[in-house]
């Protein structure tokens, strides 16, 4: 009984609910996702995984340490509003955490972090 409650249970306490998902709203941002990295052209640095979320806390972002960037949905709302320029919004703002994945910004608090205590 245990063993089947300990998936459900895991997913219950994770931090956020940003999971890949099979959308359509996801599959479009994941389009424009995955031209930025391919015209970046570097292929020295794994490229990251796009995960996907209805929580509002940012719009988006990339959260050191774990090769993830998270677009919220909302943000991508508030791009379709801009009508034709919906993928150059997208594009601009996972451009923006693309580059804090690439120039590993965040490092510093997670070195931070090992001497604090």
């Amino acid at each position: 009984m245990i063993s089947l409650l300990l998936p459900s249970l895991f997913l219950l306490f994770q931090k956020t609910s940003a999971l890949p998902a099979p959308n359509p709203k996801y599959e479009h941002a994941k389009q424009i996702f995955e031209r930025l990295i391919e015209a970046r052209g570097d292929k020295s640095m794994k490229a990251p995984e796009l995960l996907w979320t209805v929580e509002a806390a940012s719009g988006a972002y990339y959260t050191p340490g774990t090769n993830q960037i998270t677009l919220e949905e909302k943000a991508y709302e508030v791009c379709t509003a801009l009508g034709d320029q919906t993928d150059a919004a997208l594009a601009f703002i996972l451009a923006h955490e693309l580059i804090h994945y690439y120039k590993q910004h965040g490092w510093e608090a997670n070195f931070g972090r090992k001497f604090g205590d």
